[in-house]
């Protein structure tokens, strides 16, 4: 049994197009947890009306990705039978019948372990836009990948929350995710690092993939091409990728000051490069040779 959690804010169909996914999953029992962290399109009353086995709960706006993730986590703990897993999910992504059922059978096999899930760019599902690259992460070194022949599962340094499967158990040795310090970015790879910590492996599922969105990431995104005025502004937008307090908090509390400014200067250079034409827009990790699959 997997416990499916989902913060949506405002993207009504996005989200209804994700709950219909889920519905074609095959070969394993599940339940989901939408969280509505204050939507005014009407997402809660869609979402009872088509899915009504769908749990809602809502936000007053305030909550942002952990915030509201923390809500469906909570829930899902409080449930009179708990499930051994819990799974986060990003309304924007796209995947497969099987993708449930491939990360349940290595969650099972890996049962201290938590599972991430490959990652694949829609405007080129061929193109991986995260596999759970280990030092290229913490060395702020960009590639180009293909998802050619990439299975099993890949070890990982972090997690994003686009589809992370964490043991139940978990939350309860680690803790929630950090609201308070990464509202919106960081708050997943906060707490991933955190589980390694507590002895948690990270592993990255090659078997299935969820599909990108690079269009929907937030302002100031290498992803996308906004006006110099909005990457400005970015470093201090709370949904921004760029925000500096939580960059500021995640690499000092688990890197360093050094690594710190290197990514952010490594942001400021890949931003000035794409707008001179001197590199394209969308990168992504570089798997290093020694990052070997394992079973």
């Amino acid at each position: 049994m997997i416990e499916v959690i989902i913060p949506v804010h405002n993207r009504r169909a996005v989200t209804l197009r994700c709950l219909e996914l889920l519905t074609r999953q095959t070969n394993v029992a599940f339940r989901v947890t939408v969280v509505d962290d204050g939507s005014s399109d009407g997402t809660s009353e869609a979402i009872r009306e088509r899915f009504p086995k769908v749990d809602v709960l809502k936000g007053d706006g305030s909550l942002w990705w952990a915030g509201a993730t923390n809500a469906g986590v909570r829930h899902a703990l409080n449930r009179q039978h708990v499930a051994p897993y819990i799974l986060m999910l990003n309304d924007d992504v796209e995947f497969d019948a099987g993708y449930l059922s491939s990360m349940e059978r290595h969650a099972v096999a890996h049962p201290s372990s938590l599972m991430g899930s490959l990652a694949v760019y829609g405007e080129d599902p061929g193109r991986v836009f995260w596999c759970g690259q280990a030092a290229s992460y913490r060395q702020c070194r960009y590639g180009y990948v293909r998802r050619d022949g990439l299975t099993g599962l890949v070890p990982a340094e972090a997690l994003p929350g686009r589809g992370m499967l964490v043991p139940t158990e978990a939350f309860r040795r680690v803790g929630l995710f950090d609201e308070k310090a990464f509202p919106q970015y960081a708050a997943d790879f906060d707490f991933s690092l955190r589980a390694r910590k507590a002895g948690y492996g990270l592993l990255c599922c090659c078997d299935t993939a969820v599909v990108v969105s690079t269009s929907e990431t937030g302002p100031g995104s290498v992803y996308r091409n906004d006006p110099i005025g909005v990457f400005l502004r970015s470093f201090w937008h709370v949904r921004s990728p760029n925000y500096l307090p939580a960059l500021w908090r995640f690499w000092t509390r688990h890197y360093g000051v050094i690594p710190f400014a290197g990514h952010i200067g490594k942001v400021v250079v890949g931003d000035f490069l794409r707008r001179t034409g001197l590199r394209r827009t969308r990168i992504q990790y570089e798997v290093s040779a020694d990052s070997q699959r394992s079973s």
